[in-house]
Formats: C-alpha cells, structure tokens, sequence
C-alpha cells in the first residue's frame, strides 16, 4: 500500500487498485482482464493485452455492492 497526493494505491506486485478521495464521492480504478460495461463502471481503458482499468465512482457507501467487491477481488487477483 502507498499513500500519494491524490489518492492512495493497494499494491500486489503492481497496483491493482487505487482509491482517490474527493470532497462529494470517492473515486475507485482497478484492474481487470477484460472489459466490463457494467453500471457502476463509468470508463475503462485498455492498458495492455490482459489489463483493462475501470472508473467507478461511489458517493454513498450503500453503493459497495457484492458486484463491486468480486470486481475488487478479481483486481487483486489479476496482479497475482
């Protein structure tokens, strides 16, 4: 784990998830194999052949779902 200006980012190897605060939300970005469409994930972007970082944006904590969190773990496991 590493803490920097603007967020703060979980580490396997490679990050595979960063956490930026903001005053209304909290933005989150993690890694995945492939691309997923799926609400809550705002924008994604390809960073390699097995690699595709997503955006989701969470502003209530109500908003960290089962799907959020399979996501998250699939993040850290893709870095593995």
């Amino acid at each position: 784990m590493e803490a920097v200006k603007s967020a703060v980012l979980l580490r396997r190897g490679s990050t595979f998830l960063a956490l930026k605060p903001k005053k209304q939300w909290l933005d989150i970005e993690f890694m995945l194999k492939d691309k997923m469409d799926e609400f809550p994930v705002y924008k994604t972007f390809r960073l390699s052949k097995n690699r595709v970082a997503h955006y989701v944006r969470i502003e209530s904590p109500k908003e960290v779902d089962r799907q959020l969190l399979n996501w998250l773990k699939e993040a850290y496991e893709v870095v593995g």
